[in-house]
């Protein structure tokens, strides 16, 4: 996560979600 604007906890749990799932 390089180059973030916005802290981590900012980010929603659904694009979280999404990332986690991507991830797996």
């Amino acid at each position: 996560m390089v180059g973030y604007h916005k802290p981590i906890s900012n980010v929603p749990l659904r694009y979280l979600r999404i990332l986690f799932t991507a991830n797996t």
